[in-house]
């Protein structure tokens, strides 16, 4: 759709249509950072009007946030409560909804997030504990 109304923007618009659409680009490059700038502007094959720059903001920061969430998944399965200084369980529990709050801020946490980290207290020494897990 909108691929749509750029092409008849840019091909039967007015000069106004597309100073627009130029200038809206322009305005959205220089409102990020050149890091940013470099990512994106390679995959945007020539066509720097606003619409296009705008969607590949938010596409590479829907990449970056995916990426985040699987650094921080990973972060989660590694931990293990047997690992844990003493297996102090208070300790080990402020870490793990530290990396949660983390993970849940994404607005992108796994469907399975709960068990994910009742799995991190499998190993553990007090048999106990394993029986309530």
């Amino acid at each position: 759709l909108v691929t749509d109304w750029l092409h008849y923007l840019a091909t039967h618009g007015d000069k106004f249509d597309k100073a627009n659409l130029h200038w809206s680009g322009r305005k959205l490059q220089k409102s990020i950072s050149s890091d940013l700038w470099s990512e994106i502007e390679k995959d945007l094959d020539e066509d720097f009007s606003g619409p296009r720059v705008f969607a590949a903001i938010v596409h590479h920061h829907q990449q970056l946030s995916t990426t985040a969430v699987r650094d921080l998944v990973n972060q989660l399965q590694k931990l293990t409560l047997s690992k844990e200084t003493a297996e102090d369980v208070n300790k080990f529990s402020h870490k793990l909804t530290e990396l949660c709050r983390r993970i849940e801020g994404t607005g992108h946490a796994p469907p399975d997030l709960a068990c994910l980290v009742a799995s991190t207290f499998i190993h553990a020494s007090d048999e106990g504990l394993r029986l309530e897990i």
